[in-house]
């Protein structure tokens, strides 16, 4: 079944009607969202025909404003629905956030739908240029903590499994960590030691935070808060930084 399409969708200045009839197409759909109630969704897909310019056909600027927006970014147009060349793994899109909240908030970024070979799993790498760290949507969501009301600069879709050479890093991130919440005990354990431990909840509030004494790869700790989503930012040793989504 044809993923729904968001309200953004509904803004964008034109139908695209001939991306949707195409039959053999590469695409995903990417869902950005608050934890509460408000998420923005794009499309973006290769396809014969389209370009990595603007194409009236293919292309949909994002009109209108939200609560939280998520878009692609074609030098200057912002997109809702971005129709690209047929697939190359050496391409790269650029993504930007904007937020209507003052002060951090705690936003997720989860691929919602998907077809041709990103159904057979070639990997969607997000980029987040600011923590430094890669993260393939195919895996799971991406929970990240934002300030400022836009940033247009700090998220990537890449391809490529050696796309570290051209970004200057020695390798994609292989650190892991966990954080889960049981017997009202907060658990932390990393491959790596840990440095920092920051407990924000879906507001982007901080609720509590530590920081380390030795970097020990496990730690636990009372957590005596009201039942509910929170999100765990660990930093470790190396300073690679891990978000995850946690329940109490």
């Amino acid at each position: 079944m044809e993923q729904p399409f968001s309200k953004d969708y509904m803004r964008s200045t034109n139908r695209n009607t001939m991306f949707f009839r195409k039959s053999a197409v590469d695409r995903y759909w990417i869902n950005l969202t608050d934890g509460v109630s408000q998420s923005s969704q794009i499309l973006i897909g290769h396809l014969e025909g389209a370009t990595n310019d603007m194409d009236r056909m293919y292309d949909a600027r994002k009109m209108g404003e939200t609560t939280i927006e998520l878009y692609s970014l074609n030098k200057k147009d912002r997109l809702t629905i971005n129709g690209r060349a047929p697939f190359d793994s050496s391409d790269e899109i650029s993504l930007g956030v904007k937020k209507s909240v003052n002060g951090p908030q705690v936003l997720t970024l989860t691929l919602t739908n998907k077809e041709g070979i990103f159904a057979g799993g070639t990997p969607i790498y997000l980029y987040d240029k600011k923590q430094n760290y890669y993260h393939n949507l195919q895996t799971g969501s991406y929970t990240f903590a934002m300030s400022p009301h836009e940033e247009n600069n700090r998220f990537t879709i890449i391809y490529e499994q050696n796309a570290n050479k051209m970004l200057g890093t020695n390798d994609f991130d292989n650190t892991s960590a966990t954080a889960y919440i049981k017997d009202q005990k907060l658990n932390i354990a990393a491959n790596e030691g840990l440095k920092k431990v920051t407990i924000y909840d879906v507001s982007g509030r901080v609720v509590v935070g530590f920081n380390a004494i030795k970097f020990e790869k496990t730690f636990t700790s009372d957590f005596n808060y009201s039942k509910g989503v929170y999100i765990a930012k660990i930093v470790l040793e190396n300073g690679k930084v891990v978000s995850q989504k946690i329940m109490n």
